[in-house]
């Protein structure tokens, strides 16, 4: 199984030498020369594939598709074409200076009656951000059509958790709250997911068309949002019972945050103009988000000051952080939410609450030691760190001060064992199963609610945890080395 994740892990997804049906590839390199083009290329064009290759991209089309300016990605919708009425064209340039062109054949859209999604100047409140969410996702299903729109947002792990869902009534059954492994979105579909306005598939169950060319190099297509379907992700889709797939990233500081995922159980095309308007409606809620997230931040950073106060004024008080333990200790628990602290400072050991046993202490020590993170964490000991002992310790979060491996101070919090139930979309152990087709292998058959009871973890160790270990951190510093 593992080898088979691997595998999918490194397709290469942008280097498949073939289309969706949908429209036609024509691709030309930096100095505009056509170099590939679909097989399907005439439907649209009404040029054969041979009398495309070799040609400068200007001389076939004209003013139709240009001018290709700077701008890594350019559209234009409803370009009279007079083999076959009105086409759009989308051109994208890849990172070596290739040019991708997809053609649709363009379809009329009536976005007049969709609203925008209300956005607050600087959301304040999580009710906002719940509201504008469930507001976006009304809304792309009532401008695509989609039966089935769903907030897939990327959690610890980079597992993934339906946490909105608006459905057609003609739907049955939901993936609200479940949470699905992070192999089933590998990480290079991540990476395209970012790069990328959205990704369309009308009909998972059609026919790859093949990429022609005089060259032997499969084109880029890391930005061609045509670009065929993975076998994987052909059965994946077919064993969902979805025969349409739409995603819109939500990108938030460069970082893929979410998926509205649209699904749909009959072939579904939406009009390129109504794909740009779902995109503006994601990327506004994008920003919104990223205010959101901005101002929480801001309103925790902006309280660390009066909150460490008190063990501000203690440490300078005593002089010492051996003379401070014995109020430090319990304030570190209380404000920090955890269930033990341990301190090694001057070659002592300072401990309170529940806390790391000497042998389990030993093996985390060398594991932090030898690494390079200033916030160093695990929340499963039991299974990240192969040689760790039985302890009462679940998850532990360690941050250094100082360089001297000999004398510098190490701080420990502590959590214990907190058991946990995930509600799965399908057993997540059992992510393929073997199956009759060409390939061998399938993604796991049900989608069904899968309760798993989760022994030997802590609970999850967030940016707000760090946060308020790099401020203790901070004032420890200022004692141990003031």
């Amino acid at each position: 199984m593992e080898k088979l994740l691997s595998l999918c892990e490194h397709e290469q997804l942008h280097l498949t030498g073939a289309i969706q049906p949908h429209g036609v590839l024509i691709y030309a390199n930096a100095a505009g020369v056509i170099t590939h083009c679909s097989a399907n290329v005439e439907s649209l064009v009404g040029v054969a594939p041979k009398a495309l290759l070799g040609q400068p991209l200007q001389a076939v089309f004209g003013e139709v598709v240009m001018p290709i300016n700077g701008d890594n990605r350019c559209v234009y919708t409803e370009r009279a074409w007079e083999f076959n009425g009105y086409l759009d064209f989308c051109i994208n340039m890849s990172d070596s200076g290739d040019y991708s062109i997809e053609i649709y054949p363009h379809f009329a859209s009536d976005n007049k009656n969709n609203k925008e999604v209300q956005l607050c100047e600087m959301p304040q409140h999580e009710y906002q951000i719940t509201q504008q969410r469930n507001e976006l996702l009304e809304e792309v299903a009532k401008m695509t059509g989609f039966k089935r729109i769903m907030y897939y947002q990327f959690v610890e792990n980079n597992d993934g958790e339906v946490v909105a869902e608006f459905c057609h009534s003609s739907v049955d059954g939901s993936y609200l709250k479940l949470r699905f492994p992070a192999s089933d979105i590998p990480q290079i579909a991540r990476d395209l997911y970012i790069k990328n306005p959205w990704r369309m598939i009308p009909d998972a169950a059609a026919d790859a068309i093949a990429v022609l060319s005089f060259e032997q190099a499969a084109p880029d297509l890391t930005y061609c949002d045509l670009r065929s379907v993975s076998p994987m992700h052909k059965i994946y889709l077919a064993n969902m019972g979805v025969h349409a797939s739409l995603s819109f990233p939500v990108v938030v500081n460069g970082n893929l945050i979410a998926l509205v995922a649209c699904h749909d159980n009959k072939r579904n095309i939406v009009p390129y103009a109504m794909l740009e308007a779902c995109r503006s409606l994601v990327s506004r809620f994008s920003m919104s988000l990223s205010a959101y997230t901005a101002y929480q931040r801001m309103c925790l950073v902006d309280g660390l000051n009066s909150r460490f106060k008190p063990i501000q004024l203690l440490l300078q008080r005593n002089g010492s952080l051996v003379d401070s333990w014995q109020e430090l200790a319990p304030w570190i628990l209380q404000e920090l939410n955890v269930s033990g602290v341990v301190v090694i400072h001057d070659n002592k050991i300072l401990r309170h609450g529940l806390t790391l046993e000497d042998s389990a202490l030993s093996i985390v020590e060398q594991e932090f030691i030898n690494s390079s993170e200033l916030i160093w964490s695990k929340d499963c000991l039991s299974r990240q760190l192969s040689s760790f002992v039985l302890s009462e310790v679940a998850g532990v979060m360690a941050t250094r001060i100082g360089s001297d491996l000999k004398n510098m101070t190490r701080v420990y919090l502590c959590q214990q064992e907190q058991i946990q139930e995930i509600a799965w979309g399908g057993n997540p152990e059992k992510p393929v199963e073997f199956h009759d087709g060409k390939l061998g292998i399938s993604p796991r058959r049900s989608f069904a609610k899968w309760i798993e009871k989760r022994v030997g973890y802590s609970c999850p160790w967030d940016n707000r945890s760090r946060l308020l270990l790099l401020k203790l951190r901070e004032l420890l510093s200022g004692t141990v080395y003031g």
